[in-house]
């Protein structure tokens, strides 16, 4: 557990989480929590309050404000961080345009990205770099997972493979954000104004930000007016889905934050199935 007795090592442990401010004995109650600085924080372990709260009544258990202020440099107001009528309108923009990007027509983009990790890693076997005394090749697998399943992404929504060089800048960039975005709740929770860690943040995102839109104009920039032309991915069903109650559609700015969510939360949990599993195997 990630606890320590003394409270100012706590507070240190936690700028790399609040979770950190919890104890042992609240990892293995119902229901852990802490006060800290005048705010009620708590860890739901139960499976039955967990299903409650995330979907059974989840009218009843908004998301947090702080969900949106921490992932809104990074995600904006996608999905993932906005509720009510907002996250209604989205949910059906969403829904229109996964039902049109099925699992069918994006199978070959996600077997080509496999044929380019097996590539990759026959070529690691093939070299002598990080060969072990025994003569076996060590293969870093939590890299390779993360790079294969956001190749995954990247494909499926763009139509594109994505590169060795340009992942690891953007998962070095994403990796900063991370650590950044804990320390930002935490000065957040000590007063710190609001603005100044926003901005902080908004620096470390712009990277990953930039890259995505620029794909995204490109798209628009390639269409030129014929997006019959183009390739039928989920960028694509995103461009074209039409909410069936306003007939509204994504904005430029809306699409960045919906594409932005599901690259970045789309790989990570995969990928840490997978190197799980992999490791489980070996």
């Amino acid at each position: 557990m990630p606890y320590a007795p003394h409270f100012l090592l706590r507070l240190r442990s936690g700028l790399r989480s609040w979770l950190n401010l919890l104890s042992e004995w609240d990892y293995q109650i119902p229901i852990g929590s802490v006060r800290f600085l005048g705010l009620n924080l708590f860890l739901v372990n139960e499976p039955a309050a967990v299903k409650r709260m995330l979907v059974d009544e989840v009218d009843h258990y908004p998301k947090h404000p702080l969900t949106l202020w921490i992932l809104e440099p990074l995600i904006g107001r996608a999905i993932f961080s906005v509720n009510g009528p907002e996250w209604a309108r989205q949910r059906r923009l969403m829904d229109q345009a996964f039902q049109v990007a099925q699992l069918r027509k994006v199978f070959p983009q996600m077997g080509g990205a496999v044929t380019a990790m097996l590539a990759r890693l026959d070529a690691a076997a093939a070299g002598s770099a990080g060969e072990t005394s025994a003569g076996l090749t060590t293969v870093d697998i939590d890299q390779e997972m993360t790079l294969v399943t956001a190749d995954v992404i990247v494909r499926t929504i763009l139509s594109r493979p994505l590169e060795a060089a340009e992942a690891g800048e953007l998962f070095e960039a994403f990796s900063r954000y991370q650590r950044r975005a804990g320390q930002a709740l935490m000065l957040r929770f000590l007063r710190l104004p609001e603005p100044w860690l926003q901005r902080y943040l908004a620096h470390h995102a712009g990277k990953i930000r930039r890259w995505i839109e620029a794909a995204i104009d490109q798209r628009r920039a390639d269409q030129d007016g014929s997006p019959e032309d183009g390739p039928q991915d989920l960028l694509q069903a995103l461009i074209e889905a039409q909410d069936p109650e306003t007939g509204s559609s994504f904005s430029t700015a809306e699409l960045l934050d919906q594409v932005c969510f599901l690259f970045l939360a789309g790989h990570e949990t995969s990928a840490s199935a997978l190197a799980m599993a992999a490791q489980q195997v070996l």
